[in-house]
């Protein structure tokens, strides 16, 4: 993970960019720490094209979705986004934050699972 966060890095082509985006935000969640990727992928969201940067964000999205103590700063990430040039990109970031807005079945579940207690 390392060696490809690093690759994209100093990497003139954006479908392999893309691509390796793709799985840093598929396997990130995967490793010890994936916060540590976090910088490497955003890096990409200031610095590149449009596709990489479209790339990027959904890479952000996806790993916040799986490790949920990064869904808040990742989220904050995705709002500088918003308001970008490209609408791919601020389309991306868009969903991106509204899906992180939503509260997991667990979320919910739990919510209920406290009110029904309190309620008893």
């Amino acid at each position: 993970m390392g060696h490809l966060s690093e690759f994209i890095e100093d990497c003139e082509h954006d479908n392999l960019s893309t691509n390796v985006l793709h799985f840093l935000g598929e396997h990130s969640s995967n490793v010890k720490n994936p916060s540590k990727y976090i910088r490497y992928i955003y890096n990409r969201v200031i610095l590149e094209s449009a596709t990489v940067r479209a790339a990027a964000v959904s890479a952000l999205s996806s790993i916040a979705h799986s490790t949920p103590d990064l869904k808040e700063p990742i989220k904050s990430l995705l709002e500088t986004s918003v308001t970008g040039s490209h609408c791919e990109v601020r389309d991306r970031a868009a969903l991106g934050i509204c899906s992180l807005n939503i509260p997991d079945s667990d979320e919910e579940n739990g919510e209920s699972n406290k009110e029904n207690e309190h309620a008893r």
